[in-house]
């Protein structure tokens, strides 16, 4: 049975859907729009004056394709209805909540969507349906993460602090791939956010619809005919990201959409990219392959923050790796361990890393990260610790001070590029 919420908390809900919450709205609706056969959305007018946006889509599983076309024409007139929903929180976006529709009812009892029990609440079981944790892919069967990115900004957002993230040229996310991390911070957080990976950005089916919502609420009109995509630019917004808003009607300049740099990310990035090095926030990278050792790396020797959410090994490619017990790093677990224990924190002193493990998501998804100035005087809650040697539920780590780079250089372009951090030697404290 689903929790009934206030409609006051609605804007205190974390970013995504929530079928196990429930709201019972009733007003005027009105501004009908049909979007396909399968989806509609409508505004509904409470007696307080205040507008909710709600939709109500079949894939949801509690309305038919047919239901969705009656209820089309039955809205038309601008009734009072009564409903219950289920909501969805888009953070940054806006609307910041839309009421995913479960049940609709005129006021006078003259119609209901579903048709059963028409005036009458219906407590039949929600027919939501839920995400599968696994999928078929070919002839493998893999986790279903696609919700991935939102879970791992929104634990970006908790532990840092949107403030701390926008700050400077904001976040530089290594090997993005197709930039998932990246347009949610930047198209629904407004996080500047720039992604470095080789391969050009392209933008998903996904990320296409999400432009075309944000088109239909501000009202743009798509152009007749969609111009050409425009070059790449290094360093500029990624030009998949231009072409997709540019297609919707809307203005490139007016969104926060992500930039790009096609290059590896390595040892000489500090030296390649003074300034973007030197600007950034947070360095963070989802599922970064080879790339997750030289974040951790990288950014203890500058003392700037990051998190990582290690995917494979490599163990063939890596040999040379051992933990501190001077076992070769072959599996995941191990590879956790590994990286947390590059921690310089000297024994007795507060760790300066931390993981943990995002509890929404199947299979490989613990978070290396280091521990934000913020966090001293909190516990951080860890559900699962891809450690070796590590049991338990919760761990705590406290403040740690970050020492700056000691020292800049110039490049032959003026840009200040900082030195190399002498290597501090230590100990990963042990966990209980």
């Amino acid at each position: 049975m689903a929790s009934l919420l206030p409609p006051s908390a609605m804007l205190q809900l974390p970013p995504g859907k929530h079928p196990d919450l429930e709201l019972e709205l009733s007003g005027r609706a009105r501004a009908v729009r049909r979007v396909t056969p399968r989806l509609l959305f409508f505004e509904l007018l409470d007696a307080s004056g205040e507008l909710v946006e709600c939709l109500a889509k079949e894939r949801d599983g509690f309305l038919a394709a047919a239901d969705l076309a009656a209820l089309g024409a039955a809205l038309d007139g601008a009734p009072l209805v009564r409903l219950r929903a289920f909501p969805e929180s888009h953070a940054a976006a806006s609307p910041a909540v839309v009421a995913h529709l479960k049940r609709i009812e005129a006021s006078d009892g003259a119609w209901a969507f579903p048709a059963a029990a028409a005036g009458a609440r219906a407590e039949a079981a929600p027919r939501y349906v839920g995400r599968e944790a696994w999928k078929r892919s070919g002839n493998r069967v893999r986790p279903n993460n696609e919700s991935r990115h939102q879970q791992f900004v929104h634990f970006l957002v908790e532990t840092f602090g949107e403030a701390a993230l926008r700050r400077g040229a904001g976040v530089l996310d290594v090997a993005g791939g197709a930039g998932g991390v990246a347009f949610e911070l930047a198209f629904r957080w407004g996080i500047p956010c720039t992604v470095v990976d080789p391969r050009p950005l392209k933008c998903t089916s996904k990320q296409r619809r999400a432009f075309c919502t944000r088109a239909r609420a501000s009202g743009a009109t798509p152009p007749h005919a969609p111009p050409p995509p425009p070059p790449h630019e290094e360093g500029g917004v990624a030009a998949a990201f231009t072409h997709a808003a540019i297609c919707e009607g809307l203005a490139p300049a007016e969104l926060c959409l992500p930039r790009q740099l096609c290059c590896l990310f390595g040892e000489r990035f500090p030296y390649e990219q003074p300034r973007l090095w030197r600007d950034c926030s947070l360095v963070v990278g989802m599922h970064p392959d080879q790339a997750a050792e030289p974040i951790v790396d990288l950014a203890l020797q500058y003392g700037k923050h990051f998190a990582t959410v290690p995917c494979c090994v490599f163990p063939s490619q890596f040999p040379q790796r051992r933990t501190m017990a001077g076992e070769p790093v072959s599996t995941y677990e191990q590879f956790c361990s590994y990286l947390l224990e590059k921690d310089p924190s000297p024994q007795g002193v507060p760790a300066r890393l931390a993981c943990v493990k995002l509890s929404a998501l199947e299979g490989r998804s613990t978070v290396i990260f280091s521990v934000p100035e913020s966090s001293a005087p909190e516990q951080l809650e860890q559900e699962e610790v891809h450690a070796s040697g590590t049991t338990g539920s919760q761990m705590s780590f406290k403040q740690s001070v970050c020492e700056d780079a000691q020292g800049q250089a110039t490049d032959a372009c003026g840009d200040a590029v900082p030195d190399d951090l002498a290597h501090v030697g230590g100990q990963l404290e042990q966990l209980s």
